[in-house]
């Protein structure tokens, strides 16, 4: 039975998974500072044929180190999918997005499917019940909001997830600050997907990424929590080869 790796490679965090028979046998997550960790989970974890989605612009040496093994991928836009891209600039699509999405519609067949993936930034993409990507926006992600409100003013303090109040509107300056960005996205979130299901019955959305099960048990729409939707998306695309 072959085995596969798939590599998501984002801003804060790798995710690696080992997938057999398109079931998911083996999963790590590090940060980039844990090279030698990434190393060794990989050396541990033996595959056959092996694809990787990189949010950088140079490849950090431990991936320099794997690619130097046989059978590993670049998911680049040369490489076949079963997602039907509809964008004026397909080569600026982040490969990550579109393995977000090849995993949605894998998920979801027969359905529209609101794709977010919530971590240093979040994107909304959406895909018709044909598998075609209509379009999607970028927005800044939940840590960015609070460490902007921080960098750009003079007097505001950073906040964290431990600065979460109780109620919708803040009673001090750090919880109106974590509302500001927290509660934000809630309604963000809330608001693409009625705008968009109107536009689209049956709409499904789905929610990933690193802030993601932060984010689900406070929405007030029906969403789906799926940490591994780039990962399973990817290995869709290794096999779609």
């Amino acid at each position: 039975m072959t085995k596969n790796l798939c590599i998501d490679v984002g801003n804060t965090r790798i995710k690696l998974a080992i997938f057999e028979n398109n079931q998911l046998i083996q999963f790590g997550f590090f940060n980039h500072f844990q090279q030698d960790d990434i190393v060794d989970w990989i050396a541990n974890n033996p595959f056959e044929n092996g694809i990787y989605s990189s949010v950088l612009k140079t490849h950090p040496d431990w991936l320099n180190q794997i690619l130097e093994e046989p059978g590993i991928t670049a998911f680049n836009d040369k490489l076949k999918s079963p997602l039907i891209i509809q964008y004026k600039s397909p080569e600026s699509l982040g490969r990550d997005r579109i393995a977000a999405m090849v995993g949605a519609i894998m998920k979801f067949p027969e359905n529209p499917v609101l794709v977010i993936n919530a971590g240093t930034c979040i994107t909304y993409d959406l895909v018709n019940k044909t598998w075609q990507f209509v379009g999607g926006n970028i927005a800044p992600g939940l840590e960015m909001r609070w460490q902007a409100m921080h960098e750009y003013t003079s007097a505001l303090p950073r906040v964290y997830e431990a600065d979460q109040g109780t109620g919708f509107l803040g009673f001090d300056t750090k919880t109106a600050l974590f509302n500001g960005g927290f509660q934000g996205i809630i309604l963000e979130i809330e608001g693409y997907y009625r705008q968009l299901s109107m536009e689209y019955p049956g709409l499904k959305c789905i929610v990933t990424g690193g802030t993601a099960p932060f984010l689900v048990n406070h929405l007030k729409i029906d969403n789906f929590a799926e940490p591994y939707l780039v990962l399973k998306g990817l290995n869709t695309i290794l096999n779609y080869q």
